[in-house]
C-alpha cells in the first residue's frame, strides 16, 4: 500500500480573510475546509500568524479552527530576510502574483515582500 504525500499550500491573511469576502469566500472556504479535514498541509509564516492576530476575532477564529498538526510555520532566516532586503534594494513590486519592477512610487512594505516569499522557501 503506498502512501500518498498530502499537498502542502502556502496561506497569506488573504487567504484566511477571504473566508468572510463575498467574492473569494467560496475558495477560501474549500481550501480551508481542506485543511479542517487534514487533507492537506498549511503553510504558514509568522508574519501572517501575526496579522491575524491583529484581524477581527471571527478571522482570528477562522484561523484557530485549523488543526494544528496540519499547520507548518515558516521560519523567517538570514536568507528570507536577504532575499527580501534584495527585492527592496531593486524596487520590485507585487503585481498579480508576480514580482516586478515598480511602475509608481508605490513600494513594497518588507511585510509584504516576506509574504510572498514564503512561498518560495517551502
Amino acid at each position: 500500500m503506498a502512501l500518498s504525500r498530502k499537498e502542502r499550500l502556502y496561506f497569506d491573511s488573504s487567504v484566511i480573510g477571504g473566508y468572510y469576502d463575498p467574492e473569494f469566500a467560496e475558495d477560501s472556504k474549500r481550501v480551508i475546509g481542506y485543511a479542517q479535514e487534514e487533507r492537506i498541509v498549511v503553510l504558514m509564516s509568522e508574519v501572517v500568524v501575526q496579522e491575524i492576530l491583529k484581524a477581527p476575532a471571527r478571522v482570528q477564529e477562522v484561523m484557530f479552527s485549523i488543526p494544528s498538526n496540519t499547520l507548518e510555520r515558516i521560519e523567517l532566516t538570514a536568507e528570507i530576510l536577504s532575499l527580501r532586503d534584495a527585492y527592496l534594494s531593486a524596487q520590485m513590486c507585487l503585481h498579480g502574483g508576480a514580482m516586478m519592477p515598480c511602475m509608481s512610487q508605490q513600494l513594497l512594505r518588507p511585510e509584504q515582500t516576506l509574504l510572498f516569499l514564503g512561498i518560495f522557501v517551502t
